[in-house]
């Protein structure tokens, strides 16, 4: 990174601290340095297909002013099975969403990933610090966006989610995939309005006991966890 700011410094600047801050706080690090009106986020594992993505979306965000924040559309890329397919969760979506509709999903989460967003830096820099535990997620971040204004949505694939074993969430087993989903809507149970928190908490709920059935079938790791 340092050699790429120096070779396009009017582009590129290394905000790097030289250590491991951690998922949240290297995001709230690269929040309070991003110096534009908007703020889009590139995780690790993805990349951007549309050139225009960013140009596109702040328009977009210029011409919505109900609007926090806007995705787009994404392809997903299964790295182990070396397959591709649209986000079909993401099909026949409003231009502008409400919480209602992050709501009656499934995953709680239309989004699928922070690298299809960008938004109002105003809106981040102002968020909660209890937005970021037990990490800063899609979920919670939508219910949080969504008691300050609408979130936009453009339908147009302009990026790529790869599906990485080694990642976080994919490189999961069944176990920590749970158990990080049970974490990620407790954390949106804080900002949901009254009329949603009964179906994020029963979202909640479901993951529990999909977590204590995959616990009841493998004894074993109970015992190693010193369950």
């Amino acid at each position: 990174m340092a050699r790429y700011a120096v070779r396009y410094p009017t582009r590129i600047r290394n905000i790097s601290t030289g250590g491991n801050l951690g998922v949240s706080a290297n995001y709230q690090h690269c929040f309070r340095e991003a110096a534009g009106n908007h703020i889009a986020i590139l995780e690790g594992d993805d990349y951007w297909t549309d050139p225009d993505k960013n140009a596109r979306q702040a328009d977009f965000l210029a011409s919505q002013p109900e609007a926090g924040a806007v995705f787009s559309r994404i392809e997903l890329f299964d790295m182990a099975k070396n397959s591709r397919r649209v986000q079909q969760r993401q099909e026949n979506l409003p231009l502008l969403l409400a919480d209602e509709h992050f709501a009656r999903n499934q995953h709680l989460n239309l989004t699928a990933n922070f690298s299809s967003i960008i938004f109002r830096r105003s809106l981040l820099l102002g968020s909660p610090l209890s937005i970021y535990h037990p990490r800063l997620s899609e979920i919670a971040l939508a219910f949080y966006l969504d008691r300050i204004r609408k979130i936009g949505f453009m339908d147009k694939v302009m990026g790529v989610y790869r599906l990485n074993p080694s990642s976080v969430w994919t490189g999961a087993d069944q176990m920590g995939q749970r158990e990080q989903a049970i974490a990620t809507r407790a954390g949106a149970l804080a900002f949901a309005r009254p009329v949603h928190q009964a179906v994020v908490r029963q979202r909640m709920l479901d993951k529990q006991q999909q977590l204590e059935a995959l616990q009841a079938q493998n004894p074993q790791t109970l015992k190693r966890q010193g369950g």
